[in-house]
């Protein structure tokens, strides 16, 4: 399922910016990345306080990436952040 979603989504190493609403411990977010190069941005959102420190660690350095502690309901206000 993770290609199909990549592959749905368009990602190339042309760039974009991509969220994640509901981003766990980041597998799609990490394929959106790998897929898309450089020029590509991946803002994710969870609600897990557990989920969030996984995943301040698993992307740890990475500066295409950028995580949030919300839900899904409130993506209006965490976009804001």
């Amino acid at each position: 399922m993770l290609d199909t979603v990549v592959h749905a989504l368009a990602v190339t190493a042309a760039g974009g910016v991509f969220l994640d609403l509901t981003c766990g411990r980041g597998g799609h977010s990490a394929a959106i990345l790998h897929a898309g190069g450089q020029r590509v941005r991946v803002f994710a959102v969870d609600r897990d306080p557990e989920a969030i420190s996984a995943l301040r660690e698993r992307f740890r350095g990475e500066q295409r990436f950028q995580v949030f502690h919300g839900r899904f309901s409130q993506i209006s206000d965490v976009a804001r952040r």
